[in-house]
């Protein structure tokens, strides 16, 4: 779904936008901002002082797809309030527009929150792109939120290894248990961090054996050359 100016009804209705301030909107709009209503208004509502217009804001942006999308989600990506900026870094991560991946790393890497830098994580691993292996290895080579680092390595794997290039499947062939070295940090890690972790090595190395012509798929899974 795009911005247009049909869309504003739906807009103007979840912000409970009255309709004679709607009809002043739209005249403004048209004469002054080149820009839809619809994502003129979202835009206002993402700078509002209410937590909860702004919340909706983002909720509303979820369900489009369009580069302004994105440009407002990384504007929300700083909101003072945690779940404004859980909901955009989850809705970045569904509509998996690349350009968002450098705001999405510093959000990986500094946000206060955990669960936030845990989501736009796996919101890197969500979009196909081959920036978004690197930035996951270094999360996992830094050792920084391992569990959702290395998940979302797999996943991205799983989903389009057949777009990174061959230095970012050797590079995910090259972690190994020294990823978990310190025994503090090897206690303290669940199962399914070292499960998932040779989850990712084993779709690296299929990939490169795959484009070696080693291995082949068929209906009934790998079939060896």
């Amino acid at each position: 779904m795009a911005f247009n100016d049909n869309y504003a009804t739906a807009v103007t209705q979840i912000l409970k936008i009255p309709e004679t301030i709607m009809r002043a909107l739209k005249y403004k709009v048209s004469a002054c901002q080149h820009l839809p209503l619809a994502f003129w208004l979202v835009m206002r509502a993402l700078r509002s002082q209410r937590p909860g217009t702004r919340l909706k804001a983002v909720l509303i942006l979820r369900r489009i797809r369009s580069r302004r999308t994105t440009a407002a989600l990384i504007f929300a990506l700083d909101d003072n309030l945690r779940d404004v900026r859980l909901a955009a870094v989850q809705a970045l991560g569904e509509i998996g527009d690349h350009f968002a991946l450098p705001w999405l790393s510093r959000k990986a890497n500094h946000d206060p929150d955990r669960e936030v830098r845990s989501e736009a994580i796996l919101a890197i691993g969500s979009i196909a792109h081959p920036a978004s292996a690197g930035l996951l290895i270094d999360l996992v080579r830094g050792r920084r939120d391992l569990d959702p680092a290395i998940q979302a390595l797999a996943s991205l794997l799983a989903a389009s290894s057949q777009l990174l290039p061959e230095d970012q499947l050797k590079a995910v062939l090259a972690l190994n248990q020294r990823v978990f070295a310190r025994r503090k940090l090897a206690e303290s890690s669940p199962d399914r961090i070292k499960n998932s972790l040779c989850y990712a090595r084993f779709l690296a190395d299929f990939e490169i054996e795959r484009r070696k012509g080693n291995v082949r798929t068929g209906r009934s899974g790998l079939i060896a050359q």
